[in-house]
């Protein structure tokens, strides 16, 4: 049955058709770890900026003994 079709068509051999890589934009720029670092450092400034804007108007006091 096989023979048949072989005999039957001309067959040519074709190259496969090159697949172009699709590269994912990157939204900001930046790699992942980047991302996170940079979100870190984000947190860490928040977090020293907020403590020492209750520290200046007496929301907190330091247990300083």
């Amino acid at each position: 049955m096989y023979d048949e079709f072989r005999e039957v068509g001309d067959f040519i051999e074709e190259e496969p058709a090159k697949v172009k890589s699709v590269h994912r934009k990157k939204s900001s720029g930046l790699s992942p770890m980047q991302k996170f670092i940079l979100s870190v450092l984000f947190f860490i400034a928040m977090f020293l900026i907020g403590s020492l804007c209750l520290l200046v108007t007496n929301k907190v006091i330091l247990p300083i003994y």
